[in-house]
């Protein structure tokens, strides 16, 4: 039986971290067939979305990491959020 990807029960939701701090930040997703593609993007307060780059993510078939560091004082001040999704196929 194939079904649709949800994420895997208990995995921290919020990260504090504070400029040139780095948060590993990890999505697990229950998936059946779990060979997933991710993609990461940060939302800042003016709520425009930035591609992270794909050389701070690993993959491991139905689970992402990624390494995210808060660069800038705005950030900082004003918060954001790391966003992510995943995309399969479901036969």
């Amino acid at each position: 039986m194939k079904y649709d990807f949800i994420c895997r029960p208990g995995q921290v939701q919020a990260y504090g971290v504070g400029r040139q701090e780095t948060a590993k930040i990890s999505c697990e997703l229950e998936a059946n067939p779990n060979d997933l593609n991710f993609t990461w993007k940060f939302n800042n307060s003016a709520m425009e979305f930035v591609d992270l780059p794909v050389s701070q993510m690993t993959v491991d078939r139905a689970k992402s990491i990624m390494h995210y560091t808060p660069m800038t004082e705005q950030v900082r001040l004003l918060g954001g959020f790391v966003i992510y999704w995943a995309e399969g196929w479901i036969f």
